[in-house]
């Protein structure tokens, strides 16, 4: 084998790892600020404000209401 046709070999093997690294590292990247992303483009999904003089419901009341709303699902 030569000399440069090693050296091309290495510079093929080396993009070509590269582009793999760098698509792994996009896609983690976007998964750890997942949250941070969905919060900027979807903002009244996200979060939702009660109406005006509504009481909370205790965790209890809460598990009850989806309960009788969906006996099918597990809770």
């Amino acid at each position: 084998m030569s000399k440069s046709f090693l050296l091309r070999l290495h510079g093929w093997l080396g993009i070509s790892a590269g582009l793999v690294l760098a698509v792994v590292g996009l896609s983690g990247a976007s998964m750890a600020f997942q949250p941070q992303v969905l919060r900027l483009l979807n903002p009244g999904v996200m979060t939702v404000q009660p109406p005006a003089g509504a009481a909370m419901l205790s965790p209890e009341a809460l598990y009850e209401r989806v309960l009788a709303q969906m006996p099918e699902r597990p809770v």
